[in-house]
């Protein structure tokens, strides 16, 4: 009798726990690819070396909700490049030497000088879209950080400009990244 008993309530308690059910949400898997524009102002004075930090964060991306349930992301390189812009409106024509960028602790990319007018295998120019391997593989790194755990990527900028570069004359910085994101939502 003690063992239909017992058998009994854990019968009951079972049937308990299945009704009450689980009440965490059903989630769906969403993929979405999103081609995003990270933009910052450029600024600094003549001759001056010109260093300040970045962060990247996925929830910038994809919105906080899809970042908490992240699971997995593809970098897109033949739609991410860079991009500075606002030097051919400045009436000195500054050039921003020495132009790099640094992902975290990795070693920087030196990509030469940006210019309005670029002259030697050193020069970039501005105002055009770059996406030469060093770019690309730049934007994977990047693209790599803000995907892992940590869910953000700091990045480094280094140049030294000709001539002062104020908030005002209105040069940007964008880093265009386009991800493949693999993340689960509420039904």
């Amino acid at each position: 009798m003690k063992v239909l008993n017992k058998a009994l309530l854990m019968s009951l308690i079972s049937l308990f726990f299945v009704a009450c059910g689980n009440d965490s949400p059903e989630m769906q898997p969403v993929q979405k690819t999103v081609e995003h524009e990270f933009v910052w102002i450029i600024r600094g004075l003549e001759e001056g070396a010109t260093k300040y930090e970045l962060e990247l964060n996925l929830e910038d991306v994809i919105g906080a909700d899809a970042a908490r349930n992240f699971k997995s992301g593809e970098f897109q390189n033949a739609s991410s490049y860079l991009i500075i812009t606002g030097l051919d409106a400045m009436e000195s024509s500054p050039v921003l030497k020495d132009f790099s960028l640094q992902q975290g602790n990795e070693t920087p990319v030196k990509f030469g000088n940006c210019t309005t007018d670029p002259k030697s295998s050193d020069d970039f120019a501005s105002e055009l879209k770059q996406s030469s391997n060093s770019v690309t593989n730049f934007l994977q790194s990047v693209f790599s950080a803000y995907t892992s755990k940590s869910k953000s990527a700091k990045i480094t900028v280094s140049f030294v400009p000709t001539h002062d570069i104020l908030v005002a004359d209105g040069v940007e910085m964008k880093l265009i990244i386009t991800g493949t994101y693999n993340y689960s939502v509420e039904k």
